[in-house]
């Protein structure tokens, strides 16, 4: 397993991003069960799902870093329809920091 991919961290993300297991899943073209079993440390994410997780992170540190100031960042989130609270999250979590 990528040590960058821990259960923990595949739900951290999951919950940055303001997203339900199934919103999850869907957007990253797997089933809501396989989130769960990485979650849950019973399997881990393959080496194509692993680059989708990177780039979601990669996304969501550009936006942490200024959260308007990378318009790849912007596009992106618009894009996946990243919700208002889920932005609101994202500047507490910058301003807490």
């Amino acid at each position: 397993m990528d040590r960058t991919w821990t259960p923990q961290n595949i739900k951290l993300l999951r919950q940055r991003l303001g997203w339900t297991r199934a919103e999850f899943s869907r957007r990253i073209g797997v089933k809501q069960e396989m989130v769960l079993s990485w979650e849950e440390g019973q399997k881990a994410p393959d080496g194509e799902t692993i680059n989708q997780l990177r780039t979601l992170l990669d996304h969501l540190q550009s936006y942490n870093l200024n959260l308007s100031a990378d318009p790849l960042a912007e596009i992106y989130l618009a894009e996946n329809n990243l919700n208002q609270t889920t932005k609101n999250n994202l500047k507490n979590d910058l301003e807490s920091n």
